[in-house]
């Protein structure tokens, strides 16, 4: 008999107009600090994505095929993890804001 575990639904809620319970400072402070975190891992992406267009534009990697294309390479994944991050970042600070509107 192939009975595994019951697959359980998401529900999806729609939030209700008065929280139920306050919101508590301790977690503002803790999507403060992760929107804060991910502002500097976009930080440091953004000076990894210049400093690798500045190698791509440079010259004398023009005639290196592989080089070009590794960096090319490095350039997609760093933008697809900018992207990433920075639609997480959107919803923390959604979240926030909706946090403070009703402290």
């Amino acid at each position: 008999g192939g009975r595994g575990k019951p697959v359980r639904q998401r529900e999806e809620r729609a939030a209700p107009a008065i929280p139920r319970d306050p919101v508590h400072p301790r977690r503002l402070r803790r999507l403060k600090g992760q929107i804060s975190r991910l502002e500097a891992q976009i930080d440091a992406l953004d000076e990894t994505a210049a400093s690798l267009q500045a190698q791509l534009s440079d010259p004398s990697n023009a005639a290196a095929y592989e080089t070009i294309l590794s960096l090319t390479e490095q350039l997609h994944e760093t933008t697809t993890q900018q992207e990433a991050l920075m639609e997480e970042w959107q919803s923390l600070s959604e979240a926030l804001t909706e946090m403070e509107e009703l402290a």
